[in-house]
């Protein structure tokens, strides 16, 4: 080995960097990918000189790597001309040999432009709630990648409220105030931009009543509930009531109208807990339920009133007690005094001094007497006290006393009438067998 030589092997050793010419070609650096009008132009920097040529490999969105063309030597430029718009290519490049492949470059990614989006059509919103809207659209773009979704209130300023993904057709709103009008459009989006807005449309939110409050419940009897509530709207056309025993479901048993704050249930079983709740309605939908109460309907006490013509002894459940003035018979008929007619099966008197009139309430029923007509009134509908003797009335006896008709009093209360010609003997039996 001659001097010369032994020297250059020598500065190869000593000096860092210095590449040999045998063996695989250095990799080349800087590829960069751009996008032209309709191709991709690709540079990069050669670093060897001992290469056969390049291999270019590229890739489309998330897919392999594939071949894309093998370069003579000394290339450092390539145009990729079968290329789509609007996809994202990525390309890497090697330098290869007799010896074998360099490592592969940096890689890089460059997408020709396909175009902003084709605006959406036929808007369309429909109310689904008080709070909440439905909005439906033609999407007429097939390179979109989601659509935004705008509102705003009357007078108010455009917001985006929400995006979705491609090819969506609706969308629902929620979280709106009732009874407001809102304006909605909508566009199509992609990495080249935003496409037109939709058309505009407006739409009115239900304005449902607010719920009532403070409902209560009380038992009148063992077959009436009264119920009472705070009505807290002033849109409302009447208000619906639900029912519900323990365990069961609920079940709507009545309507009232607007700016009612009452009701009371009839035809409730005795003893029996029931649930209530009330809500406001009108022509755009329910209001949310007021709170729920319950009750309990009283027990059906049974009394038993046993009475003597011509006695002021009589007894009630077989306890002695006595009244002021004893029952007589007038018109064929047995009269006492109201008081006695009525409290002992548990009624309430009521007495009009100046209509003449007497009032007798017991479970939920109400009787009216006038003193000396033969008409009286039974929860509101008119009747008389003895269809077969017009004669018969309720009147005033010595010493001041108001007498009534026995039976159609508590006939009407519910109760049943037996007499005893023999004994002369009336006995009452509340509530009727």
């Amino acid at each position: 080995m001659n001097r010369v030589l032994v020297l250059v092997l020598a500065v190869a050793l000593l000096v860092p960097g210095t590449v040999l010419a045998a063996g695989e070609p250095a990799a080349p650096t800087r590829l960069t990918a751009t996008a032209m009008d309709d191709y991709i132009s690709l540079t990069w920097n050669d670093n060897a000189d001992d290469e056969t040529g390049f291999l270019l490999q590229r890739k489309a969105e998330d897919g392999s790597f594939r071949t894309l063309a093998e370069l003579e030597a000394d290339t450092e430029e390539y145009d990729d001309e079968d290329v789509d718009a609007g996809v994202t290519y990525t390309y890497r490049v090697r330098a290869f040999n007799d010896e074998g492949y360099s490592d592969w470059s940096n890689t890089d990614s460059a997408r020709l432009s396909g175009g902003v989006p084709e605006a959406p059509e036929d808007l369309e919103a429909e109310v689904l709630s008080p709070s909440s809207v439905e909005l439906t659209w033609t999407d007429n773009s097939d390179n979109e990648e989601g659509f935004s979704i705008e509102r705003r209130a009357s007078g108010g300023s455009w917001r985006e409220i929400d995006t979705v993904d491609e090819d969506e057709e609706s969308y629902t709103v929620t979280g709106l105030e009732p009874g407001t009008l809102y304006y909605f459009r909508v566009r199509a989006y992609n990495e080249d931009g935003e496409s037109d807005y939709s058309n505009v449309v407006s739409v009115t939110t239900a304005d449902v009543p607010s719920a009532p409050e403070d409902l209560e419940a009380t038992a009148l009897s063992s077959s009436q509930v009264r119920l009472t509530w705070r009505d807290t709207s002033d849109n409302e056309e009447g208000f619906k009531i639900e029912r519900k025993r323990a365990g069961g479901s609920w079940s709507q048993v009545a309507r009232v109208g607007e700016d009612e704050e009452s009701y009371t249930a009839t035809g409730l079983e005795a003893d029996t807990l029931y649930y209530f709740r009330v809500r406001a309605y009108n022509e755009d939908g329910d209001s949310e339920y007021s709170n729920e109460d319950s009750v309990r309907t009283r027990a059906v006490v049974r009394r038993v009133v046993r009475l003597q013509v011509g006695s002021t002894s009589y007894s009630v459940d077989g306890q002695a007690r006595v009244m002021d003035a004893a029952p007589v018979i007038v018109q064929g008929r047995t009269l006492l005094p109201v008081r006695f007619a009525a409290e002992g099966i548990g009624a309430v008197v009521g007495w009009d001094n100046a209509a003449r009139k007497v009032t007798i309430t017991l479970e939920g029923t109400t009787v009216e007497l006038w003193i000396d007509s033969n008409v009286a009134r039974v929860n509101g509908s008119y009747r008389f006290v003895d269809p077969e003797n017009g004669a018969v009335k309720p009147v005033i006896m010595s010493p001041g006393r108001t007498m009534v008709p026995l039976r159609f009093v508590a006939e009407s209360l519910g109760s049943q009438v037996d007499w005893n010609a023999q004994t002369r003997q009336i006995t009452v039996t509340y509530p009727a067998s």
